[in-house]
């Protein structure tokens, strides 16, 4: 199972998507069913931003001054 939370920190994002936790589990149901995970619990997060904040992020984490199209973190839980 795949669970996708939705964030945005930039105000545009909500006009061009007006549901946006609807649109992305819809993506997350049209995946091949090798990618659904059904023994698994998947979760992940989604950040929609702008370049500026993009930028930062970049600049913060990888040393990059430069706004990029993707940023993706690990999740370790320690049981």
């Amino acid at each position: 199972m795949i669970s996708v939370d939705v964030f945005s920190d930039e105000k545009g994002w909500s006009t061009k998507l007006k549901k946006r936790q609807i649109f992305f589990n819809e993506v997350c149901k049209a995946f091949p069913k090798k990618y659904k995970f059904p023994q698994k619990k998947v979760n992940f997060c989604l950040m929609l931003s702008n370049n500026k904040r993009i930028k930062k992020l970049n600049n913060y984490y990888r040393n990059k001054n430069k706004p990029t199209d993707i940023l993706s973190f690990p999740f370790s839980k320690k049981i």
